[in-house]
C-alpha cells in the first residue's frame, strides 16, 4: 500500500505513514480504490498500462539501426518500421531516427498499441 500523501510504499497493517505522518484509512473500500490509483500514477511501471517492451533496448536500437526502423519494428509499429526501411536511402529516416531516440530516452515513446514503455 501507498500513502495518500506523499506517495511513499507503507505496510498495509500502518495506521499511519512513517515518512510523513499522515493518517490512512484502512477501514474503507473505497480507500483502498485511490491508493491503486496512486500506486498506478507514482509508480507506472507496476501497472498493467504499460508496455513489456525495454526502453534501453529501444534505444539502441534506434541509436545504431534507425535508419532502418529497427527500432520501431521492436515496439511493434510496423508501419513505419516499413517506411523507414523502404526511405533510408533518403537519410530521413535516420534524422527522424535521432529525435525518436532522444524521445525514448525522455520516456514520451509509445509502442504499436500506445502504451507508454516505461521499463528500462
Amino acid at each position: 500500500m501507498y500513502c495518500p500523501k506523499c506517495g511513499n510504499q507503507i505496510s498495509d497493517d500502518s495506521r499511519f505513514c512513517p515518512y510523513c505522518g499522515e493518517k490512512v484509512n484502512t477501514s474503507s473500500s473505497n480507500d483502498s480504490y485511490v491508493s491503486d490509483d496512486l500506486n498506478k500514477t507514482i509508480h507506472p511501471e507496476n501497472t498493467n498500462n504499460a508496455s513489456p517492451k525495454s526502453r534501453a533496448i529501444a534505444a539502441i536500437l534506434a541509436w545504431f539501426f534507425g535508419a532502418f526502423g529497427v527500432h520501431l519494428f521492436y515496439v511493434g509499429r510496423t508501419t513505419g518500421g516499413i517506411l523507414s526501411v523502404i526511405f533510408f536511402w533518403t537519410g530521413i529516416p535516420a534524422i527522424i531516427a535521432f529525435i525518436q531516440f532522444i524521445i525514448i530516452l525522455c520516456g514520451g515513446f509509445n509502442d504499436g498499441d500506445g502504451l507508454p514503455i516505461v521499463k528500462w
